[in-house]
């Protein structure tokens, strides 16, 4: 009987060694930098040649200032159209929040495909941080 307290009590350490071990793995993964917990961004074709670029940002605490603090805009053979930044267009920043999402609209050619860069930003008391992602191409209407 002690023999089989003592192999089920190794079995239990294990597999609780292993799952926190595997919650730990995926708890960094899901994470996008130090203050950035997630952020996506998406293009969308709205008509009469102009495209809006939707972004959302979620941060690990309150931050004192949160969003997209540039987006470039690309036509799909890579040329820079235009460049967005939140000095000038304050929609793309919020102050003391943990989460924020926005957008700003392109107006291009319509049958012309673009994309954008939106560049995330995080700011608290202890720094900065972030991270750049791209949207998908689409095609102004």
């Amino acid at each position: 009987m002690r023999k089989f307290r003592k192999i089920l009590c190794l079995i239990l350490t294990i597999i609780m060694v292993v799952s926190a071990l595997g919650v730990s793995v995926y708890a960094v993964e899901a994470r996008e930098s130090e203050n950035i917990w997630q952020c996506s961004t998406n293009a969308v074709a709205i008509g009469n040649g102009k495209v809006r670029i939707d972004f959302d940002i979620t941060a690990t605490k309150p931050m004192t200032k949160l969003g997209a603090s540039v987006i470039y805009v690309y036509s799909a053979d890579g040329a820079l159209k235009k460049t967005f930044n939140s000095n000038t267009y304050t929609n793309m920043m919020t102050t003391g929040g943990s989460s924020y999402c926005s957008s700003v609209t392109y107006s291009g050619t319509a049958g012309v495909s673009y994309y954008a860069v939106v560049v995330f930003s995080a700011t608290d008391s202890s720094g900065s941080c972030s991270k750049n992602k791209t949207t998908n191409t689409v095609t102004a209407k």
